[in-house]
Parts: C-alpha cells; structure tokens; sequence
C-alpha cells in the first residue's frame, strides 16, 4: 500500500493522485453498500414475461378428411392428431451455459452493436487532444469531491466485483431465482473477456498514465469492469436497475480521471470495449425470437386415422 501523499499544487509539484489513502475502511464500507443494494434489486428483479404459446406451437394438428364417406354414415368431424410438442422460443429464459460462447463471434458481429460501439469510441477519440486539459482541470476542482478517487477505484476494483458476481449467483441458487442466478454466471462470463481484451490492449498500445505511474493507462480497466456490469444488468433486468449501475459506472470512470490514473479518452475507451463485449455475451446466452406464426405452417398429406383415404394436415414445426 502506496502512501497518500498531500502536496500543494500551488507550489508546483503535483502528488501522485490516485493513491489510496491508509484509513480506506469507511470507503470500502461505502462501496460494498452500493454493490449490495444492486444486488439486492436484481434479487427482487420481476421475472421477463412470458409469452403464451399458440397451439399449434404445441404441435397440435388439424386434419380434414379427404377420402370417401361410406353411404348412411354421417360425415366424420374433423381427427386432431397430437404430435410431439415443439416449445415456441422465446418462452422462457434459457438456462446459463457457457456452450452458448459458440454464437458470440455472430453477436460480436452484429451491425447494430458495431455501430453504437463506433460511436462510443469515435468520442473517445474526438475528446483525445483534450486529455491533458479534462485530467489538470478535474484534479484542481474535483467535481466529485475529495474521496471520490478512492470510492471508484473500490466500485471498480475485481474483487468488489467478484463479490457482486458471487453474491448474485449464490443468492439467486438459495432463493431459487434461476434468472439472478444465470446473471451472475453471465457476469463473470462478460468480466473475463473483457478484462482479458482490456489486458491485451493496455499491453499493446502502452499509453503512460497521466501521473506517469506506468505505462498502463489505455483502456482503463475499472471503466471496463463497472460498464460490463452495468451492460449485463440493464439488458437483463432493465432500467430500473441498469440505470443506478450506469450512474456508478459515470462515476468511476470520472473518479479516475479526477485521480489522473487516467485520460478521459482512456474512460471512453474502456466503456465502448465492455459495451461490446457484455451486450454480445448478454445476446449469445438470451433465447432467439420467435418466429412470425405464418413461417412454419404447412398443409402435408396424411393417412385418415380409421378412415379410407388421405387428410390435408395443417401443422406448426
């Protein structure tokens, strides 16, 4: 633990900001309150309706007669064959499964997605030339206040979100909420590949902080880690708790630059990467819609049950 060192900037020498101060256990307590009240609201989150399934999804069919009626004999009505039941998508969550990363490369791909993630980052680079200005001009006035570098870096830092991962995955297992569960496995799933591309990036491009601490500055990993939370929560739980999530992770990105362990563009960065990859992640484990109720019907001949002759069947497949 690096000492939190108070220099006047009026005379000239700038203390590395970002350094966590020795008495942290109040910001801590601080920050994991946050955590435990989204927590919390994801565990009361309601369930996303359910669509009810037309019949015919069931596997129902129809069949109307089309062989000779014997004489004296009233016509016969209608046969209603039962065949085996087709579930209609969309129905039901579908359980988490980390299997379902083989249709990520296609939701990575997606034209929409590529093109919210374009804009992010076209910002990034739009506010670039005036990193050095944003960093001088937060670390003088503090927007935030002068904890704000501490409460973000514990938003952002692993282990507040492993805890926020394990206690969403724990606590939708005891309560028997397979949907709060399967966001905390989805959340761990999101978080890893993020931070892994994070990594290799901060590795790539070598950017140096603007404390000059190391080399380490681009993306920032904390923005990646509070917005891939954020993502996750709001696509699966909606706005009412996406948009306290979203507002944390505002905060801590600006928390970092206020600290100067980070550009601005730097924040902007890592939001449109974990932006990317948690709405991908999110997608590829969500069930595909379902298809318009016209697509799959067909008229196929059959054998009449007890009957001479053929049926026209009307069925769903």
């Amino acid at each position: 633990m690096r000492p939190h060192l108070e220099v006047s900037r009026a005379a000239g020498d700038f203390p590395p900001p970002g350094l966590r101060r020795p008495e942290r256990a109040p910001l801590q307590r601080v920050a994991t309150g946050v955590l435990a009240v989204c927590c919390v609201l994801a565990c009361l989150a309601p369930a996303a309706p359910t669509a009810p399934a037309a019949p015919t999804a069931a596997g129902a069919i129809s069949t109307a007669s089309a062989g000779p009626q014997s004489p004296g004999r009233p016509p016969s009505p209608p046969t209603s064959v039962a065949i085996a039941p087709i579930a209609a998508a969309g129905t039901r969550p579908v359980p988490f499964s980390f299997r379902q990363l083989k249709g990520l490369p296609h939701e990575l791909g997606r034209g929409d997605l590529l093109l919210t993630t374009a804009a992010m980052g076209a910002a990034a680079l739009a506010v670039s030339p005036i990193d050095r200005k944003g960093v001088d001009w937060t670390a003088r006035h503090a927007p935030l206040g002068r904890g704000a570098v501490d409460i973000g870096y514990q938003i952002g830092h692993r282990r507040t979100q492993a805890v926020a991962m394990a206690a969403l995955a724990l606590g939708g297992l005891a309560l028997g909420e397979e949907r709060v569960r399967d966001t905390g496995l989805l959340l761990l799933e999101a978080q890893l590949l993020s931070a892994g591309a994070g990594q290799g990036l901060k590795a790539l491009v070598g950017r140096v902080r603007p404390d000059g601490s190391d080399d380490q500055s681009f993306p920032s990993g904390h923005a990646i880690a509070v917005w891939t939370a954020a993502e996750v929560l709001q696509r699966r739980h909606g706005w009412w708790i996406g948009a306290p999530a979203f507002a944390a992770a505002a905060y801590t990105g600006l928390s970092r630059v206020q600290g100067e362990r980070h550009f601005p563009s730097d924040v902007l960065a890592g939001f449109a990467l974990a932006h990317w990859i948690a709405a991908a992640t999110t997608r590829s484990a969500e069930p595909a819609e379902p298809a318009p109720p016209h697509a799959a019907l067909r008229w196929l001949p059959a054998p009449c049950p007890g009957e001479p002759g053929l049926a026209l069947v009307r069925a769903r497949f």
